[in-house]
Protein backbone atom coordinates (compact mmCIF):
# COMPACT_ATOMS: atom_id res chain seq x y z
CA UNK A 1 0.00 0.00 0.00
CA UNK A 2 1.21 3.67 -1.23
CA UNK A 3 0.89 6.13 1.30
CA UNK A 4 0.56 9.21 -0.43
CA UNK A 5 3.88 12.54 0.32
CA UNK A 6 0.17 14.51 1.37
CA UNK A 7 -0.52 12.20 3.77
CA UNK A 8 2.81 12.28 5.66
CA UNK A 9 3.48 16.06 5.01
CA UNK A 10 -0.02 16.23 6.68
CA UNK A 11 1.75 14.24 10.13
CA UNK A 12 5.20 16.04 9.46
CA UNK A 13 7.05 13.24 8.00
CA UNK A 14 9.40 14.85 4.37
CA UNK A 15 9.01 12.52 1.80
CA UNK A 16 10.41 11.99 -1.86
CA UNK A 17 8.37 11.96 -4.81
CA UNK A 18 8.07 8.45 -5.99
CA UNK A 19 9.75 9.65 -9.44
CA UNK A 20 13.31 9.71 -7.30
CA UNK A 21 12.94 6.62 -6.09
CA UNK A 22 14.43 2.88 -6.92
CA UNK A 23 12.21 0.71 -8.05
CA UNK A 24 12.46 -3.03 -6.93
CA UNK A 25 11.94 -5.06 -10.48
CA UNK A 26 11.55 -8.83 -9.15
CA UNK A 27 10.09 -10.34 -5.92
CA UNK A 28 13.08 -11.40 -4.14
CA UNK A 29 15.13 -7.97 -3.54
CA UNK A 30 12.49 -6.33 -0.74
CA UNK A 31 15.17 -6.71 2.27
CA UNK A 32 18.10 -5.47 0.38
CA UNK A 33 15.84 -2.69 -0.76
CA UNK A 34 15.18 -1.70 2.49
CA UNK A 35 17.72 -2.12 4.13
CA UNK A 36 20.29 0.44 1.41
CA UNK A 37 16.71 2.65 1.79
CA UNK A 38 17.38 2.92 5.55
CA UNK A 39 21.46 3.10 4.93
CA UNK A 40 21.12 6.00 2.60
CA UNK A 41 18.68 7.24 4.45
CA UNK A 42 20.54 7.60 7.82
CA UNK A 43 23.50 9.35 5.40
CA UNK A 44 20.71 11.57 4.27
CA UNK A 45 22.52 10.97 0.71
CA UNK A 46 20.35 10.65 -2.63
CA UNK A 47 18.98 7.15 -3.24
CA UNK A 48 21.79 6.60 -6.19
CA UNK A 49 21.48 2.65 -6.55
CA UNK A 50 18.76 0.37 -8.35
CA UNK A 51 18.11 -2.83 -9.34
CA UNK A 52 21.43 -3.57 -10.75
CA UNK A 53 23.62 -2.84 -8.05
CA UNK A 54 21.73 -5.35 -5.56
CA UNK A 55 23.99 -8.29 -6.25
CA UNK A 56 26.73 -6.34 -4.83
CA UNK A 57 24.46 -5.03 -1.89
CA UNK A 58 23.40 -8.52 -0.65
CA UNK A 59 27.24 -9.64 -0.56
CA UNK A 60 27.78 -6.17 1.29
CA UNK A 61 25.40 -7.04 3.37
CA UNK A 62 26.54 -10.35 4.26
CA UNK A 63 30.03 -9.10 5.04
CA UNK A 64 29.17 -6.64 7.11
CA UNK A 65 27.30 -9.02 9.05
CA UNK A 66 29.94 -11.98 9.56
CA UNK A 67 32.67 -8.75 10.50
CA UNK A 68 31.21 -8.27 13.50
CA UNK A 69 32.19 -10.29 16.67
CA UNK A 70 29.26 -11.39 17.39
CA UNK A 71 29.15 -14.18 20.51
CA UNK A 72 26.50 -16.34 21.29
CA UNK A 73 25.57 -16.82 24.81
CA UNK A 74 27.40 -20.31 25.32
CA UNK A 75 30.59 -18.66 23.84
CA UNK A 76 30.72 -15.56 25.98
CA UNK A 77 30.62 -17.73 29.51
Amino acid sequence: MFIHCLVWKDIGVDCRSPDDIPKQLNGCDCGVFALMFAEYQSRDAPFTFDQRHMEYFRVKVLADIMSECVESPAEAA
